[in-house]
């Protein structure tokens, strides 16, 4: 019989990125994905979830921002993921 308990490796993986806000994970995952390098090097560092927060939290106030100045809430959600959430490698620190 399988055993169905995950490994206390994964186990410590998914908690770390379930303590980070929605935002923020979703910038985690990406990074892991698509610049491999940059997230190992603020993972090593012990910099990655306070990055990622941070981020998160740019593009929370972007958004509200833009929405105050009468940009649809859609659009403006669009513009704050694109600029600190899924940004492309020439926008990234």
């Amino acid at each position: 019989m399988k055993n169905l308990q995950a490994s206390p490796q994964k186990n410590q993986k998914q908690n770390a990125l379930a303590d980070m806000s929605a935002w923020a994970r979703k910038l985690a995952l990406h990074l892991k994905e698509f610049d491999r390098e940059f997230y190992q090097e603020l993972k090593k560092d012990g910099q990655l979830k306070e990055y990622c927060e941070r981020q998160a939290d740019l593009a929370s106030d972007t958004w509200l921002k833009l929405a105050e100045k009468g940009v649809s809430q859609f659009e403006a959600r669009q513009i704050a993921l694109a600029q600190y959430i899924y940004p492309s490698k020439a926008d990234m620190p």
